[in-house]
């Protein structure tokens, strides 16, 4: 028993000892600091306000695990980007009388009751489509608007 604890107390006091703990620490700080990278980025990536950016990354800066569990739990849900494609994928048209903007689903204009579908009048096709359309999207017969 003496000679395993003499060992480990002579490989304790060894110079490749204090080399692995500082490599270790070395290690341990570029990841830190890495996590505060990708922090700064992520957050920026999701919000234009400059004090919660810098918060969360002082946060991150600050307190290493539990500041990036903390920004994990409150961080935007969306980036700006995906906000921006998720704007433009519900939007899908303005109102042809108004000017308002409609949804896809939408039948009339919230704003002044324009009818926003029309049937196409070709007896083979007869589905709905936008009202603002020139032509039926399906069947290419020039739509009743057109004609006035």
């Amino acid at each position: 028993m003496e000679t395993f604890v003499e060992n480990l107390v002579a490989f304790l006091t060894s110079p490749l000892f204090a080399t692995a703990v500082k490599f270790f620490f070395l290690f341990l700080f570029a990841f830190h600091f890495s996590i505060a990278i990708w922090v700064a980025r992520d957050v920026s990536s999701r919000s234009h306000n400059l004090l919660l950016q810098i918060f969360f990354v002082t946060l991150t800066v600050l307190l290493p695990i539990f500041g990036l569990i903390i920004y994990l739990l409150l961080r935007p849900a969306a980036t700006l980007s995906e906000k921006i494609f998720d704007h433009f994928l519900h939007w899908q048209d303005f109102c042809s009388f108004c000017g308002m903007k409609v949804e896809k689903d939408f039948e009339f204009c919230p704003s002044c009751g324009q009818n926003l579908t029309q049937k196409c009048t070709s007896k083979k096709c007869g589905k709905e489509f936008s009202g603002n359309f020139l032509f039926c999207p399906f069947c290419g017969k020039r739509s009743l608007k057109a004609e006035d």
